[in-house]
C-alpha cells in the first residue's frame, strides 16, 4: 500500500487563476473610474519571489503552493488613502512580511480599498495576516497621515473583517484527476 509518509503537497485551488488575478488587480483603475483622472490615486506595487523566498515558505518534506487574495475597506468605504499614505503602508506590510511568514506579490491601493495578493508558509493563517496588515496600517496611518482618517470622519480605518480568498493554476479538475489517479495506485 502506499503511503504519504513521505512528505505532502499543498496548493491552494479557487475559481481565478494567477493570471486572472493578476489582470483583475491590473485593471482596478478603469473598474472604479479613477483611470479619467489626471491624477489617479490608485497605487499599486508588485514583488517577484526569489528562490530564497519560497525556501521561505516551505516547510521539510513537503511542496506547498499557498496563494490568497485579500480585500480590506475602510470604514464605511470612505476615501483615505493617498498615494504617498499607499506607499509607506506597502513599505510597512514589506518591512514585516518575513515575521508574518508571507511574501506579498501585488498590492492594489485605492482610496476606499485594498487588494492584496499574497504567498503564505502552510502554517499561516490567512485571516490572521488579514488581522495583522489591518493592525500595523492602522497604526501607521495613525502616526503619519492621521488628517486623511480625520478628514474622513471614520473612528477607525478598517471595517472590521476582510475577504480572504485562495486561487491557484491548480484547478479542482487537476485535484480531481490526482485523487483519482492516487486511489487507483492505492489500490493496486
Amino acid at each position: 500500500m502506499k503511503t504519504l509518509g513521505g512528505g505532502y503537497f499543498a496548493a491552494t485551488t479557487g475559481g481565478n487563476t494567477t493570471p486572472e488575478l493578476e489582470s483583475y488587480l491590473a485593471h482596478q483603475e478603469t473598474h472604479h473610474g479613477y483611470d479619467q483622472r489626471a491624477n489617479s490615486p490608485v497605487f499599486t506595487r508588485t514583488w517577484d519571489l526569489s528562490d530564497a523566498d519560497r525556501a521561505e515558505l516551505q516547510t521539510t518534506h513537503a511542496v506547498t503552493l499557498l496563494n490568497w487574495h485579500v480585500v480590506l475597506a475602510t470604514w464605511d468605504r470612505q476615501g483615505v488613502f493617498t498615494r504617498n499614505a499607499a506607499e509607506e503602508v506597502c513599505e510597512c506590510w514589506e518591512r514585516h512580511v518575513p515575521d508574518w511568514r508571507i511574501r506579498l506579490r501585488k498590492v492594489t491601493v485605492l482610496p476606499d480599498h485594498v487588494h492584496i495578493a499574497m504567498w503564505s508558509h502552510p502554517t499561516v493563517a490567512p485571516g490572521r495576516v488579514a488581522l495583522e496588515l489591518m493592525a500595523t496600517s492602522q497604526e501607521l496611518m495613525r502616526q503619519r497621515f492621521e488628517p486623511l482618517v480625520v478628514q474622513a470622519g471614520i473612528p477607525r480605518l478598517w471595517k472590521p473583517g476582510a475577504y480572504v480568498g485562495s486561487y491557484g493554476d491548480i484547478t479542482k479538475e487537476h485535484v480531481r484527476n490526482y485523487l483519482r489517479r492516487w486511489a487507483v495506485d492505492v489500490a493496486s
